[in-house]
């Protein structure tokens, strides 16, 4: 009588239900990570493979925001600090509509100067939002803003 009841209140389904929640926001929290870690390398003067989790044009318009950083020899020490927040809205369980996810984190990176001595800290707020799709498993699109900052840009 006991399995029955569960069964009635849907406790099998919640159960299936609340695994593919977090599978999916494992999902989304595992893409979040390698954007920002991928950011941070390329802002460091390193490569990185965005081809293989970013949409093509995506991928492209990073490349482009980054190289004339990476061309002009003054890199950055990236530091985004000890952790971060982030925010998720969409139906996790419905795998062919989009995901939104808001991250916001303190930006302490440094830029190194050309002989080499470091600049002080960014000291902003970074506000990325993402565009996933569960689909793909992809970033479709994404756009970083700096709150406080008169000067930002989506």
């Amino acid at each position: 009588m006991h399995r029955g009841v569960l069964s009635r209140l849907g406790g099998n389904g919640r159960n299936e239900r609340d695994q593919v929640r977090e599978q999916r926001l494992e999902t989304i929290s595992g893409l979040a990570d390698r954007f920002l870690y991928d950011f941070g390398r390329m802002s460091a003067g390193h490569e990185a493979d965005l081809d293989s989790y970013l949409a093509p044009d995506v991928a492209d318009a990073i490349r482009d925001s980054v190289a004339p950083l990476m061309n002009s020899g003054r890199l950055v020490r990236p530091d985004f600090g000890p952790y971060g927040e982030m925010r998720v809205e969409g139906d996790l369980l419905d795998a062919d509509r989009p995901i939104d996810a808001w991250i916001e984190f303190d930006d302490r990176s440094r830029r190194e100067a050309e002989d080499g001595h470091l600049g002080p800290p960014a000291g902003r707020r970074v506000r990325l939002w993402l565009r996933i799709s569960l689909v793909r498993n992809t970033i479709t699109s994404l756009r970083c803003t700096f709150p406080g900052d008169s000067s930002s840009r989506p």
